[in-house]
């Protein structure tokens, strides 16, 4: 029995000690590790290299940037948010716009969005960018296509069909969105209330006529042109 306590009374100890250090190490990411950028660096979380922000992280004062960092600077790919609701997606090198990015205006009286290259915070020149753009499909999808309807209710529609019938029965199906609401029919799943611009990503799994073998399949792309959308798959 006194074993068995004093067990317990080490294990509790170790416990403590865990937590301890625990909480202080995030304590001490959020006091120790600095951001050279005044108006985001009120409070730090994330990865640090010699007292500075060096690696993905989460820092916020008057505005708020998530991303990566390097050195303390907003470094590489990320997201700013000034305290007007303005947002900048993309690229930064040293604490500045730099590269490709999307500039979301939030402060105007109508929302806006830009599609530019910038260099040291400067916009360089604004880019053509297309309703929708195929980020990755695998090689045995062959034939999608993409339809709008300006003017319709902002969702989108996904048919997958083979030998130009409606597919409704997969072995395995996921389609995800970065907005919208979920919605399905015998015919089709999708989203509605998207927000532009979509991220949508597809994958299903389904046997092939004869039932002997289940191939997969993946789609990924990007919708920027808000309309309703009809996304068509026919293999």
């Amino acid at each position: 029995m006194r074993k068995i306590l004093i067990n317990l009374i080490i294990c509790s100890f170790l416990q403590i000690a865990i937590t301890t250090n625990v909480v202080s190490q995030k304590i001490e990411s959020k006091v120790d590790c600095k951001v050279l950028v005044d108006a985001i660096s009120g409070e730090y979380e994330g990865s640090c290299k010699k007292g500075l922000a060096h690696g993905k992280g989460i820092a916020t004062g008057i505005d708020t940037y998530e991303g990566k960092f390097k050195n303390g600077f907003p470094h590489g790919q990320g997201v700013y948010t000034w305290k007007n609701s303005d947002v900048y997606d993309g690229n930064w090198k040293e604490g500045k716009r730099d590269g490709r990015g999307k500039m979301y205006y939030k402060s105007i009286k109508q929302d806006s969005v830009i599609y530019a290259y910038w260099v040291k915070d400067k916009l360089i020149k604004e880019v053509e960018i297309a309703p929708y753009e195929i980020i990755y499909r695998s090689s045995n999808l062959s034939r999608i296509s993409f339809n709008k309807e300006i003017g319709g209710r902002n969702d989108i529609e996904l048919i997958i069909m083979r030998n130009g019938k409606i597919l409704r029965i997969f072995n395995y199906i996921d389609f995800t969105g970065n907005s919208g609401v979920t919605k399905q029919t015998a015919n089709y799943i999708g989203f509605e209330n998207v927000i532009f611009p979509f991220e949508g990503s597809l994958r299903f799994k389904v046997a092939n006529q004869m039932n002997t073998v289940v191939y997969e399949y993946i789609l990924r792309f990007t919708i920027s042109e808000t309309a309703s959308w009809r996304i068509t798959i026919n293999f």
